[in-house]
């Protein structure tokens, strides 16, 4: 599993979200988001990344894997 699967993971539990929820809110197929949690997906398109890190509040820096700080600048 690659980080920024692991911590979209998660920041969804964390919500009590389904993988089709927050999907539907990143528009997105679940299958896609699944892919990404399980790290079978590489290369998260910056877009999505950035909706991610919008919709949770988090930085894209978190995300990546770059800081264990969430908070956004």
């Amino acid at each position: 599993m690659s980080i920024v699967g692991q911590r979209i993971k998660w920041l969804r539990e964390q919500r009590q979200w389904s993988q089709i929820q927050l999907a539907e809110k990143l528009g997105i197929h679940n299958t896609v988001l699944s892919r990404i949690e399980s790290g079978e997906k590489k290369g998260v398109d910056f877009h999505l990344i950035s909706k991610v890190a919008d919709l949770f509040d988090v930085s894209t820096d978190y995300l990546h894997g770059r800081t264990d700080n969430p908070t956004p600048f």
